[in-house]
């Protein structure tokens, strides 16, 4: 019989007594990757290092406050449950520890991506561009930090048959048998097709959208927004209760990834539509001009 795991925070390892965790360790390792792609297409495109630079810190801190206020709204019963005074409705506020949510870290990023240019009156840069640098590098990331929800035992579906994993390494089939409450069982490991799905649709945005000229700008950065949508909704449905954000029954985690998908395909759209528009106007003043 296999060791019964139990979520919990693990460490890979210590530096002194300071302990460094399995997820922060991925996480960082994730972001790191990320960043090495944006900042290698931010060269390719010539703008400048110091507007990098702002773009990059602002991106951070959007991304650490928002997706702690994203899960606050989102799921605000169990972000204040223990709250009993000034101090503790500050510490949940902060959440140190406490749980967040890569979908506000993704809106607020993408928030930054595009106002970046405009409060800051930097009109050279078009923020089509920062849209398609910045916003599927967020895939990289997010494959990469799953692998820390699998190393806490975190964010797994429900309980399936063993038959139904048994084509999957035997390391993630045993960090698979989880104890929640009185329950004992096999989970279906969400964490991985996340990340490999994360890794598909990368690969998707980066060999099909990126190198074909036909795709305008703005179309990168949307298509994540589609992939994005399509599988957090699937994920949202199918992950264990204990991990779904809610208003009461109201599964929100859900809907707004149906939001985010619907977003991206307008955003798709416009920025295709304008760019086809634009190339027939030339086209018929050239004819017109030419007659």
């Amino acid at each position: 019989m296999y060791n019964v795991f139990i979520p919990k925070v693990n460490f890979a390892f210590f530096i002194g007594s300071v302990g460094i965790t399995w997820y922060g360790m991925l996480a960082v390792i994730g972001f790191a990757i990320s960043f090495l792609y944006v900042y290698i297409q931010w060269n390719k495109k010539n703008y400048s290092k110091w507007d990098f630079n702002n773009l990059f810190f602002a991106s951070v801190i959007a991304s650490l406050w928002g997706a702690r206020l994203w899960y606050i709204i989102f799921n605000p019963v169990e972000a204040f449950e223990h709250v009993d005074s000034v101090l503790s409705f500050l510490n949940a506020l902060i959440g140190v520890g406490a749980g967040r949510s890569i979908m506000g870290s993704i809106f607020f990023m993408t928030l930054v991506a595009a106002l970046y240019p405009r409060v800051f009156h930097r009109h050279h840069i078009n923020w089509k561009i920062t849209f398609d640098i910045m916003l599927p590098a967020m895939l990289l990331g997010q494959a990469i930090g799953r692998w820390g929800n699998f190393a806490n035992h975190q964010v797994f579906g429900e309980i399936i048959n063993l038959k139904n994993i048994n084509f999957l390494p035997q390391f993630i089939i045993n960090g698979m048998y989880i104890k929640t409450g009185d329950i004992i069982g096999y989970r279906n490991p969400l964490f991985l097709y996340e990340s490999f799905a994360d890794v598909i649709a990368f690969v998707i945005i980066i060999s099909v959208i990126k190198s074909n000229n036909y795709f305008k700008e703005g179309t990168q950065g949307s298509t994540f927004l589609i992939f994005y949508g399509i599988i957090r909704a699937i994920m949202e449905i199918t992950r264990d209760s204990a991990y779904q954000m809610k208003w009461g029954s109201f599964l929100t985690s859900y809907w707004l990834s149906l939001i985010f998908l619907m977003v991206g395909i307008l955003l798709f759209c416009q920025c295709q539509w304008q760019a086809i528009t634009k190339s027939w106007s030339i086209i018929i003043r050239k004819r017109s001009n030419n007659e």
